[in-house]
């Protein structure tokens, strides 16, 4: 089945059951931190219960063995246990945390599956910072920050004309907070902020509209800006049928503009929807862009757009352009030498995605496919990317495990760590509800690393049974 990163269902399907709730009022959030065990291998994902049996002419006694590392339980002392001594996948053979390890997780409460996180940035002390949808009265942008303890502020932004929608979230140098989306307006217009990191209150915020009223433009993606001020990227109409990638850089201080330009593909005569991604800066200071080209009505290409950082259009990468089909950028990031540019198929099965690596030219040097990932289960899904170092990228993702035989799938997160050439440093899972007959499906919605190279990942779980739903953040380590 195929995963979106809009808000739908995302329950997988079983043989026993197959749930889809999509409506729900309020969004009381709570946290909780008793979430019960949880797998981190990809080399063992079910939990397994020993016994011992001692038998005589008289009686038969079972006893428990005593815990131990490797047991596949987190015992007193233990970090971590994924029932293995293999290394590099997140867990040592003493029970300790390792790269690509999980060092902690929060689950909280929602009423609504619609109310879910777009994106996550980690800040340097290791807090997740998470924007997306809160469904109160209407659709209101939630951008919270949280940590081992549990939540450190929460804040909602409401148009108060309609719905409202967080798509991106990045960090400023000094911690500073810088949020995106859309906010109900005529139609739907542009909306950015720069927010306290310490309390989420708004310091400024900006709208933009297109040249089409009423309109649903949408604010896409931002960062810092190779001057250190803030790229925001963005999709405006300027004619019905009619939509352009809208680039801009603004200043830090009060979001003023400093310069911005617009980028339109080719059309079909009639239709020219062009859509936008998310941004990144490479080290020579090219701004590049994710987006989908609208070439016809039966094809929709993911396209890699590189400026300057005036903003004039230099050169634009079509890594899989051929055949009908709808293909949409997922994220974008820049590394040393280079970028990396993750695409999907949407909209037939199977479910397909690509992880290309460009030169700073746009010249295509390797490409990873879905099933490059796959070890276990099915349906590898790359979410996020975003650069651990220079020379290393986080992988942040959701696939589809299964019980052999029973026809029961859930959702598990993971994540990988990648050198420039594609190949892995460490890789780790994470399953929620481990050992239970129907696990809950954990499905990562978005994903941010800091400079030390750990990630920090936002998503939703959902029961396996029952309406229920939360929001999920983790920390995976450095």
């Amino acid at each position: 089945m195929i995963r979106l990163r809009l808000p739908t269902c995302s329950t997988p399907l079983s043989g026993l059951l197959s749930l889809c709730l999509l409506g729900g009022c309020g969004d009381d959030e709570v946290k909780t931190d008793d979430v019960g065990d949880t797998g981190t291998s990809f080399y063992n994902d079910k939990e397994t219960t020993e016994t011992t049996t001692d038998t005589t002419d008289e009686t038969t006694e079972t006893t428990a063995p005593e815990p131990y590392c490797g047991d596949g339980h987190i015992d007193p002392g233990e970090e971590c246990d994924d029932g293995n001594d293999l290394e590099g996948d997140g867990c040592s053979a003493e029970c300790t945390v390792t790269a690509c390890g999980l060092v902690w997780r929060q689950k909280i409460d929602i009423d609504n599956i619609n109310s879910r996180d777009a994106d996550a940035a980690l800040t340097e002390n290791g807090d997740v910072i998470a924007v997306g949808v809160s469904v109160e009265d209407s659709r209101v942008i939630r951008v919270t920050r949280d940590n081992a303890d549990g939540e450190v502020w929460r804040r909602t932004f409401d148009s108060q004309n309609g719905d409202d929608y967080g798509r991106g979230v990045a960090l400023g140098p000094d911690g500073s907070v810088y949020v995106i989306g859309s906010m109900e307006q005529d139609g739907d217009a542009i909306w950015f902020a720069r927010l306290d990191p310490d309390d989420g209150s708004e310091i400024w915020s900006r709208t933009v509209e297109g040249m089409v009223a009423g309109a649903d433009d949408d604010g896409t993606g931002l960062t810092i800006s190779a001057g250190g001020n803030l790229l925001v990227v963005g999709e405006l109409f300027v004619a019905d049928g009619d939509s352009d990638v809208w680039l801009s850089e603004v200043s830090i201080d009060d979001g003023s503009e400093i310069w911005s330009t617009t980028w339109s593909g080719m059309g079909d005569g009639n239709y020219s929807t062009d859509r936008a991604g998310t941004v990144t800066v490479a080290e020579d200071g090219s701004i590049w862009v994710g987006a989908r080209e609208h070439v016809d009505f039966d094809s929709q290409e993911a396209v890699a757009l590189r400026f300057g950082d005036d903003g004039s259009f230099l050169s634009l990468t079509q890594p899989q352009a051929s055949g009908n089909h709808t293909h949409d950028p997922v994220d974008i990031v820049a590394g040393a030498g280079g970028v990396f540019f993750v695409m999907e198929k949407r909209g037939s099965l199977p479910y397909y995605n690509w992880l290309v690596r460009m030169d700073l030219g746009g010249q295509i040097e390797w490409t990873k496919a879905s099933e490059d990932w796959k070890t276990i289960g099915d349906q590898w899904r790359v979410s996020h990317v975003d650069m651990a170092s220079a020379d290393l990228l986080n992988v942040a993702g959701t696939y589809t495990n299964e019980e052999i035989g029973e026809q029961l799938f859930w959702n598990e997160a993971w994540i990988a760590r990648i050198d420039a050439d594609g190949e892995y440093v460490c890789r780790s899972n994470h399953m929620e509800g481990k050992g239970d007959f129907l696990p809950p499906s954990l499905t990562i919605d978005g994903a941010g690393s800091n400079s030390s190279g750990a990630m920090g990942m936002t998503g939703l779980i959902e029961a396996a049974q029952g309406p229920q739903v939360w929001l999920w953040h983790g920390y995976f380590s450095e």
